[in-house]
């Protein structure tokens, strides 16, 4: 399972360094932490759908194929080829094309301990550290995707966000800069780039749109609500005495009574009315 890249795996039972053991008890008590050992793996649906562990329970020989359907597909969907690389940001969106035709827009950033050494490596040895792309299915209704859009950053991409309404996809960027996208309602899909601007210091953590707003959250302990239709910044602040230490970790907008829901590192969630600039708590 971590050759596969399964991460969080829970601790193995202890080992037998001395022969077997031959006591009834123990020998119950070893196959119990086993089967505890087993459950937990099977609990989660990364590992119980991964082949080492179908494997390793002999899942096919020993399951009526008639009823096989009922477990997840195996298989990656939307797969970059590149071990590097995390899936940072997700967005299914239906029927987003005139042929009635779903996409799967994916965001990626390099998770290996070279990305680690942050911008400075970027100056030495540019490489590719973040990635965004739209995967579309072969046909209508078929289960066979296909990259159709693909762009590379030289630093990571963070998060992601889309406003279906106005056909805009947000990329966040690890610079605390935000990429502006207009998606056209075309059969040869080639997002438009319509702006980029500056909205943290640092790195953006999180977003999440409406049709009317944009808000995000960065690194440097601030929040930024964006206006949609100008990209002008009507609401915003630095959150350093609130958080007391913390730093924010996820972000949602209430449009309609305009509030923003901020998780933090603490386990708090702040609440803050945007309506105005600065934030009120």
């Amino acid at each position: 399972l971590k050759a596969s890249k399964h991460a969080a795996l829970p601790p193995l039972p202890p080992k037998t360094l001395i022969g077997r053991p031959i006591d009834t008890q123990e020998i119950e008590a070893r196959r119990k932490g086993l089967q505890h050992y087993l459950h937990e793996l099977v609990a989660r649906p990364d590992t119980r759908t991964s082949t080492p562990l179908l494997e390793f329970l002999e899942f096919e020989a020993r399951t009526d194929m008639t009823v096989t359907h009922l477990m997840p597909r195996r298989g990656p969907v939307c797969d970059l080829e590149d071990p590097r690389f995390a899936v940072s940001g997700v967005h299914y969106w239906h029927k987003a094309l005139t042929k009635q035709m779903d996409v799967v827009i994916v965001a990626y950033q390099d998770s290996s301990h070279v990305a680690r050494l942050g911008r400075m490596w970027t100056v030495v040895e540019p490489d590719e550290l973040g990635a965004w792309a739209i995967w579309a299915p072969t046909h209508a209704g078929d289960d066979n995707w296909h990259r159709v859009f693909l762009e590379n950053f030289a630093i990571k991409v963070p998060c992601m966000c889309v406003e279906e309404t106005s056909r805009q996809i947000f990329i966040a960027m690890e610079d605390g800069t935000i990429r502006a996208y207009h998606l056209p309602d075309e059969e040869d899909i080639q997002p438009q780039l319509v702006g980029s601007y500056q909205v943290h210091a640092t790195s953006v953590l999180d977003l999440d749109c409406s049709a009317r707003h944009l808000l995000s959250i960065g690194f440097d302990a601030t929040i930024r609500l964006v206006k949609v239709s100008t990209r002008e910044v009507v609401s915003g602040g630095r959150l350093a005495k609130r958080l007391d230490g913390k730093h924010l970790t996820v972000a949602a907008l209430d449009e309609p009574a305009r509030r923003a829901f901020l998780g933090t590192s603490g386990s708090d969630v702040l609440i803050y009315d945007v309506s105005g600039n600065p934030p009120h708590f």
